[in-house]
């Protein structure tokens, strides 16, 4: 961290004053991190993304806020996970009231197995 990137780095410091976690990503994944200490790349840490329990199985909590028109999302049953774009209409407001709708294919997909 330097004077010219430090802005960066104050959402994932203010989370962990807020008592959030911090990931890193490492290898193929993100792991916590106890005591982060902020020396590499701002785009190499994220704060944990909040997880709801379904089954036991921990999984990334669907859009809780309509998305703006245009956006991409991606929608879950118990057989599949595919993408659509939020036009407002009846069907994407079905779909966000099930609470099914994700921003990614693999969180859509962790959503599906834990069903």
């Amino acid at each position: 961290m330097n004077k010219e990137n430090a802005h960066l780095y104050l959402p994932l410091v203010q989370a962990l004053v807020d008592g959030n976690d911090v990931q890193q990503i490492r290898g193929e994944g993100w792991l916590n991190i106890k005591d982060p200490t902020l020396v590499r790349e701002p785009e190499c840490y994220r704060i944990k993304p909040a997880t709801i329990l379904i089954n036991g199985i921990e999984v990334p909590e669907p859009v809780r806020e309509p998305l703006n028109i245009g956006d991409r999302y991606f929608v879950t049953d118990l057989r599949r996970c595919y993408g659509s774009e939020w036009d407002d209409d009846p069907t994407d407001c079905k779909r966000f009231q099930s609470g099914m709708i994700h921003l990614t294919e693999e969180a859509a997909e962790i959503h599906r197995k834990a069903l």
